[in-house]
């Protein structure tokens, strides 16, 4: 009787022993988680900034693209008002002058 106590007590023992490894085994595994989880978190965030710095790059070139078009436009539409007024500009001054002595 007191022999099958011992085998009792000591298969408790090692029963006790195999519980607390697996609750080692089950921390460790659920530490590994959150740091792999962290890991990719980190990766996407990553990813994501990259991806965020390209379009802004891009866009920031297209904005640039058409600020050069529109300037460009600009410049054509004052060169043709001033040629205008440079052709139109003794028509004006006279009719002007003509105006002013009729009243």
């Amino acid at each position: 009787m007191e022999k099958v106590i011992l085998e009792l007590v000591e298969f408790d023992r090692q029963a006790q022993k195999a519980v607390r490894a697996a609750e080692e085994r089950s921390a460790s595994e659920r530490a590994r988680i959150v740091q792999e989880k962290e890991a990719l978190s980190a990766r996407y965030r990553e990813r994501a900034k990259q991806t965020i710095q390209k379009l802004e790059h891009r866009k920031r070139q297209e904005a640039e693209l058409e600020l050069q078009k529109l300037e460009a436009r600009y410049g054509d539409s004052m060169k043709r008002l001033e040629e205008s007024f440079r052709q139109q500009e003794r028509f004006w001054v006279d009719e002007i002058v003509k105006r002013c002595r009729q009243e």
